[in-house]
């Protein structure tokens, strides 16, 4: 049978497509969840509506919670509606980039709803970027206000350089996303408290629709260079309808569908169960100022959170310890597993000290959201990350060309569309030709569907690393490197790190007489890059390997970590 799907499937006519997609529809419809459609419709809405509506039905009850600090939805809109009114005074107007580089505190949240509200663009950083980075940010989005903390306004002038004096700089009490000591404030910067009485709590006049772009998030590639992936309010409205339409199986009303927040909101995994988990769903946020172990179960049995954003390597600390048997844990019905999928393992441990649903997600900053979930009463089988989400098709296709659709079990690179997804990168990069074909997205990641339907992700065709879910790109460590004085040449690779998942590996070149430990070379990096993106280790070796084409071969430094195969 399998021969025979294989050859349907594999013919270049131009149906090839929507054949493959008639054989795996029914597929994902038995696999499906009773009552949960493959086909749903979205209001033509946008955030700043869901925060209105959200607002107007959910007044006193509470929003965030933050430590022993409590906001109502009220209370919220009406901060929102202030930074609004005071950036508009400053001279952001519709569409202009607002740089918002802050930890997860209420003041990132609102800050996103002011942008919604008054029609321009957030651009999240994360706050422990180097001034490099910010700088390159800077060039990319050109912002007109920047949001960030006290502590970091050395880094910050340093990337605006000149241009300090050209926009608003808002600084917040914030210490929650950096290790950084408190630098002198910036004399331009005014405090977050005094800007907001620059603006009224009136709702802003601004016309927003639904294909305007609300948020910028940066991602990478083949190249290693970071791109914007410019997300429209439809873009976020789909991707949160989608997670709510697939868990809502075993969640209750709005009123008890409280968020536990433990990914960042600069990113998307944390915008969508952040931010808009409350302005969309109307559900609460919990936010968190550390992820220990016991920390995370006490905030669980006092706040009663019924869906956690994770990822697998805080399940794994969670049973790892005793936390998880001193406190109790029941609230939780759901919980989401991003990034990688969790080790069955793991998931049995986990299923033994907490009674939720695990259920795991595979999407894309590009994506906004999902684009898979596991079924969240059926399950799925292990390994897999589960079927589409609705509206969306998913194919593996050959990599050679990405035209021919793969049968069951035959592995080839996974491409999806649906209306989460955006239609191009920012600016038009030379990746958006070859990353979007003809409405599809190519995700470069391997993969392969079982015959029931399930979809497996095998590895990247790409070269980032994966480190407790953010991409690194190898290119940007090798080029920072290969700024030390003493430095020739220099690869980096992806090595297995139990905790992280993986980890860069630097595989560097002295120059001749040249000595040096491999910590200097690891300190050097940590000047230039956040610190996620900094090699763990480095290895000195007399040349890095290359191909007949005259590129890296990372094959081979690969081959030689594993299984110490020499390629000298």
């Amino acid at each position: 049978m399998r021969g025979r799907e294989a050859v349907m499937f594999n013919d270049r006519d131009g149906k090839s497509f929507e054949a493959a997609l008639a054989h795996l529809r029914p597929l994902w419809a038995k696999a499906a969840d009773e009552g949960v459609p493959g086909t749903i419709a979205l209001p033509s809405v946008t955030l700043k509506d869901c925060i209105l509506a959200t607002t107007a039905r959910r007044q006193n009850d509470v929003h965030i919670y933050d430590e022993d600090r409590t906001f109502t939805f009220a209370q919220s809109n009406a901060i929102a509606c202030r930074l609004a009114n005071a950036l508009a005074a400053h001279g952001v107007e519709h569409g202009r980039t607002v740089f918002i580089m802050l930890g997860d505190i209420p003041e990132l949240i609102w800050g996103y709803m002011a942008c919604y509200k008054l029609g321009a663009v957030a651009v999240g950083i994360n706050p422990r970027s180097t001034a490099a980075e910010i700088a390159r940010l800077v060039q990319d989005c050109n912002p007109a206000a920047f949001v960030f903390p006290i502590c970091c306004g050395a880094k910050v002038q340093d990337a605006l350089g000149n241009r300090c004096d050209a926009l608003p700089l808002v600084a917040v009490d914030d210490t929650t996303g950096t290790h950084e000591d408190a630098s002198a404030p910036l004399a331009e910067a005014i405090p977050f408290p005094r800007f907001l009485e620059e603006g009224t709590a009136d709702e802003p006049h601004a016309n927003v629709a639904p294909g305007d772009v609300a948020v910028i998030i940066h991602t990478g590639g083949t190249t290693g260079i970071p791109k914007g992936c410019p997300l429209t309010h439809a873009n976020l409205l789909w991707a949160q309808y989608f997670f709510y339409a697939d868990l809502r199986p075993r969640l209750q009303g709005e009123r008890e569908m409280i968020s536990l927040l433990t990914s960042p909101m600069v990113h998307a995994y944390g915008l969508n169960f952040g931010v808009n988990w409350g302005v969309v769903i109307g559900g609460a946020v919990v936010l968190t100022r550390h992820l220990d172990s016991t920390y995370l179960a006490q905030l669980i049995e006092t706040r009663r959170p019924t869906v956690w954003g994770a990822v697998p390597r805080l399940l794994r600390e969670m049973v790892a310890s005793d936390a998880g048997e001193r406190f109790d844990l029941a609230s939780l019905a759901v919980v989401v597993v991003s990034c990688t999928v969790t080790a069955p393992d793991i998931a049995r441990r986990f299923a033994a000290v907490c009674p939720a649903a695990i259920v795991e997600d595979y999407g894309m900053s590009e994506t906004a959201g999902p684009v898979t979930l596991t079924p969240v009463l059926k399950g799925a089988p292990e390994g897999t990350v589960g079927i589409p989400v609705a509206n969306t098709d998913i194919l593996v296709v050959d990599e050679e060309t990405g035209t021919v659709p793969m049968a069951a079990s035959q592995t080839g690179e996974v491409i999806f569309r649906g209306p989460q997804i955006i239609g191009a990168y920012l600016h038009g990069t030379p990746e958006t030709q070859a990353t979007f074909r003809e409405g599809w997205l190519y995700s470069g990641d391997i993969g392969s569907f079982d015959d029931q339907g399930y979809l497996t992700i095998a590895g990247r065709i790409k070269d980032m690393i994966n480190v407790n879910g953010f991409s690194v790109f190898p290119r940007e460590i090798d080029e920072t490197a290969t700024l030390h004085p003493k430095i020739a040449d220099a690869c980096t690779i992806g090595v297995a790190d139990e905790a992280a998942g993986e980890r860069p590996k630097t595989f560097a070149v002295l120059k001749p007489g040249e000595t040096m430990e491999p910590q200097e070379l690891i300190d050097y990096c940590h000047e230039y890059l956040i610190a996620y993106k900094c090699p763990k280790y480095v290895e000195f070796i007399g040349a890095i390997p290359h191909t007949a084409m005259g590129k890296p071969d990372k094959l081979a430094l690969q081959a030689y970590e594993q299984h110490g195969k020499s390629f000298e």
